[in-house]
């Protein structure tokens, strides 16, 4: 039979657990939003970037332009990076 001291212990390892799992959780969704808040900022930025080049005295070629690619490049990575944290999130719920 078990004691009363016993099953405290069980109990606040399965709490102690927990806690831990929602702490990963949280700071996984934190990670999240601060990826998503630079992908839109990063759009943003190209989206001024394209109509600053459409709109301005001397149109230019918007696939050619350095700054352009530079964008995207770190959008798609941005992407990947929120994409593993989903991936992460997934698997800390699964736990």
């Amino acid at each position: 039979m078990s004691t009363l001291w016993e099953r405290v212990k069980a109990g606040l390892s399965v709490a102690a657990r927990e806690a831990e799992d929602l702490t990963k959780i949280g700071k996984l969704r934190l990670e999240m939003l601060t990826t998503q808040r630079n992908i839109d900022r990063a759009f943003s930025e190209l989206g001024g970037r394209v109509y600053d080049m459409l709109t301005g005295e001397q149109k230019r070629s918007v696939p050619a332009d350095k700054q352009v690619k530079e964008l995207i490049e770190r959008i798609k990575k941005l992407e990947e990076e929120l994409e593993r944290k989903e991936s992460q999130l997934g698997r800390v719920r699964e736990e």
